[in-house]
């Protein structure tokens, strides 16, 4: 079971002087607001500029708070990480209040801490220092791939398994994941998945049947893409707006396009019985409508930490109402502290699947990860399960 990341705020709000040491495991922070504050829309009286992020102490649901104790428009914090926390941590300052531009998120990508850093000083919006990328194996990429007359053209990052131009005869089982530019590389949210590193390491050790990985990049209209209906958005900056519903375009786009390209490219076992996907949260919830949509094409799936709350639950109506579901094998998982309710959801999904035929053990893994959060670091805890789950040997 995955090891929690505990930590705490300290010295909220203080004064560091740069002559400071900073103490270990801590990170400084210093982030200048005063474009906001030039331009009007930030109340240092009646808002809260703090930061969230993807390793606790931070959390991408709740803002800890940093201060300005010299009313310059610098706010200023401590945090302290664990020792073994990640060594990244993606993170971004987010001003809580109503009516602010990107409703007080930076825009862009996660900003990125190097957990070697002890401080960080900058402006609200600036970027950090860039990461090295972290590619593990023989990684290879397809840029802006398809005819953008289903979906806009996205990358494609592929891992070969160890041996696979050694071997010219050989053919592979692929996995294909959505969200694809975090699975092997920490550049696109801050941290990954590390789908490349697990697969080496189990191929090495015999555990895991060689087979073909592909990340489906996503794009600017990842909500749409990844849901299978229309539908309310319940969360913070959406609430109230209507959005979704691309899903099955964009399963054409892989099933028309990209399975196709990458079975023509690469030495695959092109068949159902040889062919995955999987995703997480929305990601978990597009790769649990694909398996109604493509039952034909797909054998396994990886419903990772599915946003089973989607449509007031619609996946669990087209999972009762799928024609077919022979032959699938099916991982489904969720972390006990990804939100009210979301363990919930995940066991309203399995029993949808039970009620089906699946069998616990048999064609069916049930994970609830105690402590585990909704962050690409805790799917990556979960990783080489997944994929001993899928070619185990």
């Amino acid at each position: 079971m995955r090891r929690l990341l505990f930590g705490v705020l300290l010295v909220l709000g203080a004064c560091r002087p740069a002559s400071d040491p900073v103490p270990p495991g801590v990170v400084h922070f210093e982030i200048d607001m005063a474009a906001a504050l030039k331009a009007g829309w930030l109340d240092p009286a009646g808002e809260r500029v703090g930061l969230r992020g993807g390793v606790a102490p931070l959390s991408w649901n709740e803002t800890i708070p940093l201060e300005d104790p010299d009313g310059n428009g610098v706010y200023e914090g401590d945090v302290m990480f664990t020792a073994d926390a990640d060594s990244t941590v993606p993170y971004k300052i987010k001003v809580d209040g109503e009516g602010n531009p990107n409703d007080g998120w930076e825009q862009g990508d996660n900003r990125v801490l190097l957990r070697s850093s002890t401080r960080v000083k900058r402006a609200f919006g600036d970027s950090t220092e860039p990461v090295p990328a972290s590619y593990s194996g023989d990684i290879r990429h397809h840029a802006s791939f398809g005819s953008g007359e289903l979906v806009p053209p996205r990358d494609l990052v592929v891992y070969l398994p160890p041996g696979y131009d050694a071997e010219p005869d050989r053919r592979y089982p692929v996995l294909y994941l959505h969200d694809g530019q975090n699975v092997f590389d920490r550049r696109g949210a801050g941290n990954e998945w590390r789908f490349d590193e697990a697969a080496e390491e189990l191929i090495a050790k015999g555990d895991m049947r060689p087979a073909i990985l592909v990340g489906v990049a996503n794009s600017p209209a990842r909500i749409a893409e990844y849901t299978p209906t229309e539908a309310t958005l319940p969360f913070e900056g959406g609430q109230g707006r209507r959005a979704g519903g691309s899903g099955r375009t964009y399963a054409r786009y892989l099933v028309e396009e990209v399975k196709p390209f990458i079975d023509a490219t690469y030495r695959t076992e092109p068949g159902f019985e040889s062919t995955s996907v999987g995703g997480s949260s929305l990601g978990g919830l597009i790769t649990m409508s694909i398996a109604t949509w493509y039952p034909e094409v797909f054998s396994g799936y990886l419903v990772v930490s599915p946003s089973v709350w989607w449509g007031d639950g619609v996946i669990l109506g087209m999972v009762a109402d799928a024609p077919s579901l022979d032959g699938h094998r099916i991982w489904l998982d969720m972390g006990t502290r990804e939100g009210e309710g979301a363990v919930g959801g995940a066991e309203r999904l399995r029993d949808a699947l039970l009620a089906r035929g699946f069998l616990h053990g048999k064609d069916l893994r049930f994970v609830v990860d105690e402590g585990a959060e909704h962050t690409e670091s805790a799917w990556a805890g979960r990783v080489p399960d997944m994929l001993r789950f899928l070619y185990g040997r």
